[in-house]
């Protein structure tokens, strides 16, 4: 039998030599001294091995529903390269040989609970090792909490470098018999990019908001949730990935707004005039666009507006004749090093 690190204990007991006697028969007939806690009958020494001596690890930690779970088997204390080991799940092998330190098995619905038992067989013993799976279901939503959106735009925020996330964990957990709750309150214990947060995790904390690292370009969260009692667990990820600020042109009527919703790449000036709005997107501006640095060119030569107070709009003359020139645009953002955009519009002048 072949152990590693195997707990021993050693008594040596010294005396003298009584006067032709040797040291074999001394040793053969003379009362050992028993160490006081050695005698004490409440001490119990266990230094054979046991179920508690291997250890389990998992990929993932924890599984989902319908999903593959390899386990492997580890110990600092027994070789188990050198024993056999056979495999059950739900009292079914799956499979057996000796150094048989792995198993990739299917784990069930949400809340169904899947058994696994794995027998080590030693030489002078059977080791049992028993553990189970209950995958639980949980949802992760995040936001860019300060990214710029005009009102009309209908899609999902992106988040720019150095802006706000806030994610929040929304556990679903099911019981055996496929009821689902919802703990009001459990345990959240979230990661950011692999790195424990230890002022977000704790009792209740279902949520997690924190700047972007501007020398990142995503952001890698982990939340794991369970309720109080430990009896359910879940994990999730998300990544959420950096943007690049955008500005967009459109059209604008002075008593209806924007006339039409599509972004224009280019103007066809016939009238009088025209008005032009730029819109930024994903720029942490708080909802306030009018915080942002707007720099105007006409063929790039600067433009000086008249209401510096709405920096978004610019009124364009038609100067009578006909000809083409570009509009251009550069918006920054002065609380951060990341956040610029620019575009162009290029414009087409025509006669009344």
């Amino acid at each position: 039998m072949v152990f590693i690190n195997k707990k021993i204990l050693f008594i040596t007991f010294l005396g003298l030599l009584l006067t032709g006697a040797s040291p074999l028969a001394y040793a053969q007939t003379a009362d050992p001294v028993i160490p006081d806690d050695l005698s004490n009958s409440t001490v119990q020494y266990d230094t054979g091995p046991s179920a508690n001596d291997i250890t389990l690890e998992f990929n993932p930690q924890n599984p989902g529903a319908f999903q593959d779970v390899t386990v492997r088997t580890n110990s600092d204390y027994i070789d188990l390269n050198r024993y056999n080991s056979t495999w059950f799940v739900d009292g079914k092998k799956i499979t057996e040989g000796i150094g048989q330190r792995t198993a990739t098995l299917r784990t069930r619905g949400y809340g169904q609970r899947t058994n696994i038992i794995i027998l080590i067989q030693l030489p002078d013993t059977l080791i049992k090792k028993t553990l189970s799976f209950e995958p639980q279901d949980m949802t992760v939503l995040w936001e860019a909490a300060d990214a710029y959106v005009p009102p009309f735009y209908e899609g999902k925020k992106l988040l720019p470098r150095e802006g706000l996330i806030k994610a929040v964990a929304i556990p679903n957990f099911k019981n055996e018999d496929g009821s689902s709750f919802r703990s009001p309150t459990g345990v959240y214990r979230w990661l950011r990019n692999g790195n424990v947060v230890s002022e977000a995790t704790g009792y209740a904390k279902d949520s997690y908001s924190f700047k972007n690292n501007k020398i990142r370009a995503a952001e890698q969260i982990t939340v794991t949730a369970s309720d109080t009692a430990g009896g359910h667990e879940a994990t999730q990820s998300v990544s959420v990935v950096t943007y690049k600020p955008k500005i967009l042109f459109y059209e604008k009527n002075n008593r209806t707004g924007i006339i039409n919703p599509f972004a224009k790449t280019t103007l066809n000036l016939i009238g009088n005039a025209a008005t032009i709005i730029a819109e930024p997107f994903f720029f942490s501006t708080t909802g306030n666009p009018n915080s942002l640095t707007y720099n105007w060119t006409m063929n790039k030569s600067p433009i000086t507006l008249s209401d510096v107070t709405n920096q978004k709009i610019l009124t364009l003359q038609n100067p009578g004749g006909s000809g083409n020139a570009t509009l251009g645009l550069e918006v920054l953002n002065p609380n951060s090093l990341f956040q610029g955009a620019g575009n162009q519009l290029p414009i087409t002048f025509n006669k009344n």
